[in-house]
């Protein structure tokens, strides 16, 4: 039976695989791991960083 403390959660929580990582070196980490990544996380900032841009701009 797995324990039910390492569940893996993954996201704004900042858990991974069950203990706290910090978000920044969390994605440094993975972006170093998995060179892929780093080309999920840039086209993920850029497009929180344009939703956020057009938001801005109709309120």
């Amino acid at each position: 039976m797995a324990d039910p403390k390492l569940i893996l959660v993954t996201g704004s929580t900042g858990y991974v695989g069950g203990r706290l990582v910090p978000r920044l070196l969390g994605l440094i980490y993975w972006c170093g791991l998995y060179p892929v990544h780093s080309l999920i996380f840039r086209g993920l900032i850029r497009r929180i960083a344009e939703s956020a841009l057009r938001y801005t701009k109709t309120t």
